[in-house]
């Protein structure tokens, strides 16, 4: 993904595995952003820009929402789904 070519809504996308993740971060802000790396992200083209969606609730701490917004664009890639896709108009997904 690149500033110039802005990622279509509902794109899949993980951080890049070079990404380093500050120590300095919270545990928790941590732990996702390795979640991020390892089984990535949907993008939508709803919201504001870089807004992290949860479930409304209270236990989420600000820190967490607030803290990946940090992560620059470019530390983040594409990634090419097709090749999990059963057929083209199944909605079914490969489970291997």
């Amino acid at each position: 993904m690149s500033a110039t070519v802005a990622p279509s809504s509902l794109e899949s996308g993980e951080l890049k595995a070079s990404y380093r993740i500050a120590p300095s971060l919270r545990p928790d802000t941590r732990a996702v952003l390795v979640a991020t790396k390892r089984t990535g992200l949907v993008l939508a083209d709803n919201g504001s820009p870089w807004f992290f969606q949860c479930t409304a609730d209270r236990r989420w701490p600000t820190g967490l929402l607030d803290e990946p917004k940090t992560v620059p664009a470019a530390a983040f890639e594409a990634v090419d789904t097709a090749p999990l896709m059963v057929s083209p108009n199944s909605m079914q997904v490969r489970s291997e």
